[in-house]
């Protein structure tokens, strides 16, 4: 069967290999998923990679085993490879009623119900629709490229989801000869990377039924039943909301003596809080933050100080997607799909009738959820609350919207920034001149290095990282420092899109965060490696791994 299906395939293609004419993405991926849909069970073992340009510390690789025998689907955690965290250990879904069932690591299980999650029995699940339509609902794919890795020949589908606050560039690696999916990878708002690896897959297994065998009832400490009326009210204050291009919030927090005023039109969002103003006594700025997301940048301005900086933060060029993040800092609102309702009822707010709705907080834990006071006649928000921790103590802040102008004239001039401002974060300056003795990373460049016997250092950095600032501005820039390097043949891998050749010596070397100093020997064999930015220990570590 799968032979016959591969020959169909080329024939759609024209050819077993390519033509001219660029093969048809949709053809590929259609028979892909053929293949799949032989299987009426399966197992997979699948490694989860993150990547978040704001966090500049290690890269988070997670190891999942999945058990499949539809409408039964279990998930275990074998190895996490990252930060600490609340982690599940295992899930156990039921795709017929919308149930999930999931172990935390204080051996405790959550049970969440939840109709978004219910398929149809009839429902055709396979691995295709687990890796790429159960993650994005939908994907729109647009070219095909040819790829070799691992002595294995690809196709990759590149594509989009649908735009919206979760839009992801997205690539698919097929393989040619069995047309199995090897790997999935999706970017969002060019900060957040992801990667889905295909490393084992066994079709059609026998399974256990214990491997589905649900938790008892004393086991099960949090139940959260979703309320789907509460979510289609988000989903329509969201679809109104969505609609508009500009819009200026005015919001307090209660006993607050001051206020802010939200002002958005793409690429641009304002924030500026001010001194309430009494009588006829206007209000005094106390702090101003511009967004612009065309360039990634968030600019303050202290009028304390008369001073501007500047600091990394959202990408996000497209409207809708400005859109959906200033929607999110203005009123609360986040995406109805992925906010669970468990609490909805009636009440009056200012003398207005309201719809009250509290959603789950973070699973595992015993975190409050966000929390939205909306009218019931205009779906107004009039107030919400968002969870907050102080001291390891959950609690909420609330926020009261005092006003909300849609589709007004919202003036360019509210968005001008001086030019020079300078580059922080975390109290750190990035530095403006470049580093000098140092190359670019390169294939070609590394293995010219090495054909002249040269030991070899990488330096991994990315420009959003305030320790690879610190480092560069100092121990770097050191002349104690650049005399010992200056044997070796320096190049710095910038990692600031994690992608094409300073990825793939980031993988081989496992280098998993900002800053890394990687020492090799003439043969590209690792010596040592400095890890971080210390700046009262850099120097005795390099003499340590140059052996000075």
């Amino acid at each position: 069967m799968r032979h016959i299906i591969f020959a169909v395939l080329c024939l759609v293609l024209g050819t077993t290999g390519f033509s001219a004419e660029p093969p048809d993405p949709q053809a590929i991926l259609a028979a892909s998923q053929a293949i799949y849909r032989e299987f009426a069970t399966f197992t997979a073992t699948i490694s989860f990679s993150m990547f978040a340009e704001e966090h500049f510390g290690p890269l988070e690789v997670t190891k999942i085993k999945v058990f499949c025998a539809y409408p039964l689907l279990r998930s275990e955690i074998m190895e996490v490879e990252g930060p600490d965290g609340t982690e599940p250990l295992a899930t156990i879904a039921n795709y017929n009623t919308g149930q999930t069932w999931t172990l935390f690591a204080d051996g405790h299980w959550e049970e969440v119900t939840d109709p978004l999650f219910a398929k149809e029995p009839e429902f055709p699940f396979d691995i295709m629709d687990f890796l790429v339509f159960g993650i994005f609902k939908e994907f729109y794919p647009e070219k095909v490229r040819e790829e070799s890795q691992k002595d294995k020949e690809f196709w990759v589908i590149t594509g989009k989801t649908p735009p919206g606050p979760l839009t992801a560039d997205v690539e698919i690696w097929i393989e040619k000869e069995t047309l199995a999916i090897w790997r999935v990878e999706w970017k969002s708002f060019d900060r957040f990377m992801f990667s889905l690896t295909v490393e084992e897959f066994v079709p059609n297994p026998e399974l256990s039924p214990e491997l589905f065998q649900l938790p008892p009832s004393e086991l099960i400490t949090r139940k959260f039943t979703v309320i789907p009326e509460a979510r289609e009210i988000l989903r329509k204050v969201w679809d109104r909301l969505s609609a508009y291009e500009t819009f200026i919030v005015r919001r307090r927090e209660p006993a607050s003596f001051s206020e802010e005023i939200l002002s958005y039109r793409h690429p641009f969002l304002r924030i500026e809080e001010k001194e309430i103003q009494i009588g006829q006594f206007p209000g005094d700025l106390l702090h101003l933050t511009i967004y612009d997301f065309s360039e990634g940048f968030v600019y303050h301005y202290d009028p304390h100080q008369d001073t501007w900086e500047k600091w990394r933060g959202h990408k996000a060029p497209a409207p809708e997607e400005s859109r959906y993040f200033a929607l999110a800092e203005a009123l609360g609102l986040v995406l109805p799909e992925v906010v669970q309702p468990v609490s909805f009822s009636e009440t009056v707010i200012r003398g207005r009738k309201a719809w009250y709705i509290v959603s789950r907080g973070f699973p595992g834990t015993d975190a409050p959820g966000p929390e939205w006071w909306i009218e019931q006649e205009t779906l107004q928000i009039l107030r919400y609350a968002e969870p907050m921790q102080v001291n390891e103590i959950w609690t909420a802040r609330y926020v009261e919207i005092q006003s909300v102008e849609l589709d007004v004239e919202v003036p360019e001039e509210l968005f001008s920034v001086p030019e020079d401002v300078p580059e922080r974060q975390f109290g750190i300056t990035k530095p403006a001149a470049p580093l000098e003795g140092w190359e670019s990373f390169s294939w070609k460049a590394f293995e010219e290095a090495k054909s002249q016997e040269k030991s070899i250092v990488l330096y991994f950095s990315a420009e959003w990282c305030p320790p690879c600032w610190a480092l560069e501005a100092g121990p770097l820039r050191d002349p104690k420092v650049q005399e010992l390097l200056a044997p070796l043949a320096r190049f710095k891998v910038d990692l600031t899109h994690f992608a094409g050749e300073a990825k793939e010596v980031a993988d081989r070397y496992r280098v998993r965060e900002f800053p890394t100093l990687l020492f090799l020997d003439p043969a590209g064999n690792e010596i040592g490696r400095i890890r971080g930015y210390s700046p009262a220990t850099f120097l005795k570590q390099l003499k340590e791994i140059l052996g000075q």
